[in-house]
């Protein structure tokens, strides 16, 4: 197997809008409409006088933030038709049959294409046999706005953000749109994660109900997640909502720490400001207080979910609870870690996945330079050893899945 050439070939087809994938495989649309969404505006708690002086004399001065970044935030989540209605992608067999069993694969934060993932869902396809289903987080791949991809306009947005915070370490045009995001409303990732949780709930109750036109109801499904994806297919795993994850595994890769041991800072994800902001929202210390209510009621609402949710984002909240549910599906779940990956790092998958966890952790490093966000490079300069360790990695995940 050639990575970069698979990755190049399936990267074009996929472009070009070509279906067919690799010899007898193929990938499919399925169009899909969310029904969830939860309108909130910038939290409570940074309004005064101030804040909305300086705000507003920023804007005024940082066009490039303020059309393509701020009118977003202002504006309620339902307007985004873009993350309403769109498409997730199946590859299966190229044949008239519905699968009856499928891997759910689960990307990492601040994604803008599939790119990396088709050679992931291609191998686990060929190799497991199951139909791989590509589902997009709320406000990434193409349910964001288009602009949110766009380099030029985004170099803008991080220039002026490098004015805003002189300090600001990591700012990019791949991280200008979700940093501006996540720092002045870090509310918007959890409010992001409950709606592609609810999302993912009803793709398998369509299934379910025979919906589907690739995946039979009866069809068993498993869950491969990467980065932030871990962190969600775990909530799906431990919550199991009416039962649709019964007999489901997860296999995480570069990902499943709970996320105050995670380090995101990264010109791919998002920048030192943005991070600053989200660890202190969530903070054991301030979550839930001085403006944060309508999340802490959210997360009330959900009941069970809530608690998992925060169980599994500091581990400052629930230690014992945290450790009692990762150890109640033990056996289903996998964990790939990097030894060089610096976003979630060996210490962090370790902390977490500690007190008779241990067993489920494989750890992995490979002999080129490689990161979090690219461990297989698309270079021909190490092309021999990416080519193994890319069917070392996915071949255990293939082997527990399968």
């Amino acid at each position: 197997m050639n990575y970069n050439k698979m990755y190049n070939t399936l990267s074009e087809n996929f472009k070009q809008q070509n279906n067919s994938f690799t010899s007898g495989t193929k990938i499919f649309k399925v169009p899909f409409t969310s029904g969830e969404n939860f309108d909130q505006n910038l939290p409570d708690s940074r309004k005064d006088d101030n804040y909305d002086l300086l705000l507003n004399y920023f804007l005024q001065n940082n066009e490039y933030s303020q059309k393509y970044i701020f009118r977003h935030l202002s504006a309620p989540d339902s307007s985004f038709s873009e993350n309403i209605k769109f498409d997730y992608h199946v590859i299966k067999a190229d044949d008239n049959k519905k699968v009856e069993s499928a891997i759910l694969l689960l990307h990492g934060l601040n994604e803008r294409n599939w790119n990396k993932y088709l050679p992931w869902g291609e191998f686990l396809h060929r190799t497991t046999g199951k139909a791989v289903i590509l589902f997009p987080l709320a406000f990434h791949m193409d349910r964001a706005p288009v602009e949110w991809s766009d380099p030029r306009l985004m170099n803008k947005v991080s220039i002026e953000r490098a004015k805003l915070i002189p300090n600001v370490q990591d700012t990019s045009f791949a991280n200008a749109a979700l940093s501006t995001r996540l720092q002045f409303a870090p509310e918007r990732l959890l409010l992001s994660g409950v709606q592609t949780y609810k999302d993912i709930v009803t793709v398998l109750k369509e299934i379910r109900a025979g919906r589907n036109e690739y995946i039979s109801p009866s069809a068993s499904l498993d869950m491969f997640g990467y980065s932030i994806g871990a962190f969600l297919g775990e909530i799906l795993l431990i919550s199991n909502p009416d039962g649709l994850f019964s007999n489901s595994r997860l296999c995480m890769f570069c990902g499943g720490a709970l996320l105050d041991k995670a380090t995101p800072v990264s010109k791919a994800i998002i920048d030192s400001a943005a991070a600053k902001a989200v660890l202190k929202f969530y903070g054991k210390e301030n979550f839930g207080k001085g403006g944060t209510e309508d999340i802490s009621g959210l997360l009330h609402s959900f009941e069970d979910v809530g608690i998992y949710f925060k169980s599994l984002i500091n581990s400052g909240f629930y230690p014992s609870l945290t450790r009692s549910l990762l150890n109640s599906v033990r056996e289903k779940i996998k964990v790939i870690g990097l030894k060089k990956d610096k976003v979630f790092s060996e210490e962090s998958l370790r902390f977490t996945f500690s007190g008779g966890l241990e067993k489920t952790i494989d750890m992995f490093d490979f002999g080129y330079k490689y990161s979090h966000e690219k461990p297989f490079p698309e270079n021909k300069k190490d092309e021999e050893m990416v080519n193994y360790s890319f069917e070392k990695v996915f071949g255990a995940a293939a082997a527990f899945l399968t």
